[in-house]
């Protein structure tokens, strides 16, 4: 025989346990893959707040229902509304279905308009589906006698917030823009919760955005207590709690002005979603998707949500894709409006009020010189 074929046969055995090595790696089942391995539950944003209770629940309850019922691990990772965490997903993450982001809302809206900060295309990561599509409320104190949100069109108003991106700032800053209010907003707080210790402290007037489900289980004691007015719904429905209170987009009379707010809506409505990497293979996204759908039906989950005070009310991570896309469409008009509505100035919380509520800023360390010589 030939040094030729010797070389041709070598090639075509190697080619063969390729060829098996490819076909038993494809035919490797989401449960197979699964089996014996850790998700992590990563979550964008701080303890203690909604988006961080809710994925924490998910991660103790979704595990049952995933094939190969693997251990699922929740973790914190903070930063510019969840766009840290996003970022790290997209760009250095796993795409093998191992990590999940329980992250922002926001992060389709952060994308349209262009804001810095932004290393991820939404569209493209699979969306696995959010348990609860809140309704978003704006309060005030009633000690600052503002009832309703053109009230404050007369009479500033000091809202607390915890950056420029995120809902607390966004809703805000567009009443300001849309209807000429007068909302002062302090940005800076270390999280949601100290906004809300800031509210109760006095020190603020108002929060910007609240789900009033969290009201509700969480602070009913304002509304037991008679501390605050409920200003506005951000949502494409009423929550049937309020039906007195209006939508945002209620106010709006010009179509550019309501086409701005409804933008708005339908980014409340993706609630507090999951969401996984781009590339993942489309058996193991079709196995988390079920695996979440199976979830929102489950009795010991429902229970679990009952004891930690989230209303359950899910949309399935399709309805999301398509969501996130029809937002990611939003005509150039109302971004340029939803932008200039943005622009405004900020007050720093450490300007304000007792700089151990607000975040820290990192010192920057330093870098040896080296000695010539």
């Amino acid at each position: 025989m030939s040094k030729a074929s010797v070389f041709k046969g070598g090639l075509l055995a190697a080619s063969l346990v390729v060829a098996a090595g490819t076909a038993g790696a494809k035919a490797q089942s989401a449960a197979e893959f699964y089996k014996g391995k850790s998700i992590r539950v990563v979550i964008g944003a701080s303890a203690g707040g909604s988006y961080d209770t809710v994925g924490r629940m998910m991660a103790r309850n979704m595990r049952r229902h995933v094939p190969g019922t693997p251990n699922m691990v929740a973790q914190n990772r903070t930063g510019a509304s969840s766009r840290v965490a996003a970022n790290w997903l997209y760009n250095a993450g796993p795409r093998d279905g191992t990590v999940i982001g329980a992250f922002s809302q926001t992060l389709g809206l952060a994308q349209v308009l262009g804001q810095r900060g932004v290393k991820y295309d939404a569209t493209k990561f699979l969306w696995i589906g959010t348990p609860i599509q809140p309704v978003s409320v704006m309060v005030a104190r009633r000690d600052t006698g503002i009832k309703n949100l053109l009230d404050t069109r007369n009479k500033e108003l000091v809202v607390g917030a915890t950056s420029s991106t995120g809902a607390n700032f966004i809703y805000p800053a567009l009443a300001n823009y849309l209807f000429d209010t007068k909302l002062k907003i302090v940005i800076g707080y270390k999280g949601g919760t100290q906004v809300d210790l800031a509210l109760e402290r006095g020190e603020i007037g108002a929060r910007g955005s609240a789900t009033w489900s969290d009201i509700m289980n969480t602070r009913s004691h304002w509304l037991k207590d008679k501390l605050i007015y409920v200003l506005a719904q951000n949502s494409l429905t009423k929550h049937r709690d309020l039906p007195d209170v209006p939508r945002f987009v209620d106010l709006a009379t010009d179509p550019d002005k309501r086409a701005v707010l409804e933008l708005m809506g339908k980014v409340a409505s993706i609630g507090r979603p999951l969401l996984t990497n781009r590339g993942v293979p489309a058996d193991r996204i079709a196995a988390l998707r079920a695996a979440f759908d199976a979830t929102m039906k489950d009795k010991a989950f429902l229970a679990d949500a009952k004891k930690v005070h989230v209303d359950v009310n899910p949309m399935r991570g399709e309805d999301i894709q398509k969501l996130i896309a029809e937002i990611m469409a939003t005509p150039k008009k109302i971004v340029g409006m939803t932008n200039a509505a943005l622009a405004r100035n900020a007050t720093q919380c450490r300007q304000f009020t007792d700089p151990k509520y607000c975040r820290s800023k990192k010192k920057k360390k330093k870098g040896k010189k080296k000695k010539q010589g």
